[in-house]
């Protein structure tokens, strides 16, 4: 999977000249499920940032961010919080 968000990503980039942006909706539920899978994914996001080709938006829609996303750059989105 992360594979081929890189490679639609870089080629994104490649023809526009801005990077491709996703939304994770419900981040919460991954992160309480498969931490492993949770913390590549953030790597991932991070890497992808850096390199320019995607830009990657985390909407918890539960009151609690992980403290994995919790930094001074990176912004959380709280929808809906119970």
């Amino acid at each position: 999977m992360l594979r081929g968000l890189h490679t639609a990503s870089a080629s994104f980039r490649a023809e526009t000249g801005r990077p491709a942006v996703l939304v994770v909706d419900n981040f919460t539920k991954l992160a309480k499920r498969d931490i492993p899978m949770f913390e590549r994914f953030v790597e991932f996001a991070k890497y992808e940032a850096d390199e320019g080709n995607l830009v990657v938006t985390f909407v918890a829609s539960e009151g609690h961010t992980p403290r994995r996303l919790a930094g001074p750059f990176i912004c959380i989105f709280n929808l809906f919080s119970n």
